[in-house]
């Protein structure tokens, strides 16, 4: 037989019982004794909390139907977003935002929408019709419009999801360093999806495991996804998160940005008409695959002291500063099956030495140059490449030891 534990701190109280004195165990002038008591206690907290809503739909001041639990004013938006947040279940419960515009400004304590120590939280909108405006500069780093975080690196938010809205950082207006459109820290398995983010300083900043960004846009930004280490926790854990399928255009600085981080997926994505498509710095074994990177002003690629990360099956044209760039001791590495064309410089293993990385089986075409080695690159293998249609197919500028064997050249 199973034995109850009782709950020695209820959630629900009633000062009107009266304990029954472990002497007078069966006094009619008595009501319970205490185990009673807290079973009763603990059953009605539970049936309170059952009969909250596990959805809860919010209009916007100027949503076309109106026909929500509440309506927004228009201003300080978020406090109705909070509070509805707030009273969802313990276990979880979904908040649906209508159509319209909903304007945020800055909640006490920072940011502005909350999901904080809480799981299974999702906030969903209708698509692109429903806009997140911000109306306020973060002076806080750890806040973005919207906030996912945990209490602690051992007391982590997990399995929350935002979908389907789309976000107006207003960067012309409330410009800011700190301005995140979605702030993701001490947080894991979380999934946002199908969101647009235009005009933030950084649409995304995650420090976080096990998370997803998926089917997204990211335009006119400062920057786009930046995954990095927790600078403000030393035992932060940060890898295994995955950007899929998402497509980064006009952002003034990088698409994806991988800082301090390892294991992640960077699968999928198309970057266009950023500064660079996407760049791992100090980031190890993380996965870059399919991906297409055209038109940046810099490099479609770029790996920054990063070690062991497997760039491969990616579509690197027309990117001015190369097609794939290696700097500052990035080593190790595999380069594996890529098509590079029309780039100033298709593969550049550049300055600061990048040794022992394996260059292997892509395609190159219309590049001034091919494949490129500087000084401090040594021991690379450099193998069965198609080098076709290159102004320059191979230039070697420094280095030693590398072996070249195999390529086609034309």
């Amino acid at each position: 037989m199973s034995t109850y534990t009782p709950d020695n701190n209820p959630t629900y109280q009633d000062n009107n019982i009266t304990a029954l004195k472990d002497t007078d165990p069966v006094s009619a002038t008595k009501t319970f004794n205490p185990l009673i008591l807290r079973l009763i206690n603990n059953t009605r907290a539970a049936w309170q909390n059952a009969k909250r809503p596990a959805t809860i739909t919010i209009a916007a001041h100027n949503s076309r139907g109106k026909n929500a639990d509440f309506t927004c004013t228009g201003t300080n938006d978020q406090a109705i977003i909070n509070n509805a947040i707030d009273s969802l279940p313990a276990t979880g419960g979904k908040i649906l935002l209508l159509d319209g515009e909903f304007n945020l400004s800055r909640d006490a304590g920072g940011g502005s929408i909350r999901i904080l120590n809480r799981n299974n939280i999702t906030i969903e909108g209708m698509g692109a019709c429903t806009v997140l405006n911000r109306k306020f500069s973060e002076s806080s780093y750890n806040f973005g419009l919207i906030t996912v975080r945990g209490q602690s690196d051992n007391d982590i938010t997990y399995g929350n999801t935002i979908k389907n809205l789309r976000i107006n950082g207003n960067l012309s207006t409330f410009g800011g360093s700190l301005n995140f459109g979605i702030e993701i820290m001490r947080s894991a398995g979380n999934t946002v999806s199908g969101v647009i983010i235009e005009a933030e300083q950084t649409a995304i900043h995650l420090r976080g495991k096990e998370n997803i960004v998926t089917n997204c846009v990211f335009r006119n930004n400062d920057s786009g996804v930046i995954m990095m280490s927790n600078v403000n926790d030393a035992n932060s854990d940060n890898k295994r998160n995955t950007v899929s399928n998402s497509t980064f255009y006009g952002n003034d600085g990088n698409g994806i940005r991988l800082e301090g981080t390892q294991y992640n997926n960077i699968v999928g994505n198309i970057c266009f008409g950023n500064n660079r498509g996407i760049h791992l710095g100090t980031s190890s074994s993380n996965n870059v695959a399919a991906n297409v990177c055209r038109g940046n002003r810099n490099a479609g690629i770029q790996l920054t002291t990063s070690r062991e990360n497997a760039i491969n099956g990616n579509t690197c044209e027309g990117n001015a500063g190369g097609g794939i760039s290696l700097s500052h001791g990035s080593d190790n590495n595999a380069i594996t099956g890529n098509m590079c064309a029309r780039n100033t410089i298709w593969v550049e293993l550049a300055f600061g030495g990048n040794s022992e990385n394996a260059i292997t089986g892509n395609s190159c075409a219309h590049n001034v140059t091919g494949i490129e080695l500087k000084d401090g690159s040594n021991r690379n293998l450099i193998a069965v490449n198609n080098l076709v249609r290159n102004n320059a197919p191979l230039l070697v500028t420094g280095g030693s030891n590398n072996t070249i064997d195999g390529n086609k050249i034309n």
